[in-house]
């Protein structure tokens, strides 16, 4: 994926998170949906693990740093703390 749609992802996902609006809407779509309750915590954090984790990246990117996988499951790592 070229870099400046993951920034386009980036700035949507941080609008979202930094929307209480925007966030709660998200939570209700998602609740709607009724995921299997194995997936419900994933779903209803994924805005913020997202945020996190595209930050570093396009902080990186921005810096002249292509991340490779083991980097990027690295990040993964720290954000999800699994």
């Amino acid at each position: 994926m070229k870099h400046e749609r993951i920034g386009l992802l980036y700035e949507t996902v941080r609008n979202i998170n930094n929307s209480k609006e925007l966030l709660d809407s998200y939570i209700l779509d998602i609740k709607e949906m009724n995921p299997k309750t194995e997936y419900l915590e994933l779903s209803l954090n994924t805005i913020k693990y997202l945020d996190i984790f595209l930050e570093n990246y396009c902080s990186a990117y921005d810096m002249g740093i292509v991340l490779d996988y083991n980097e990027c499951m690295l990040i993964d790592k720290m954000v999800f703390g699994k």
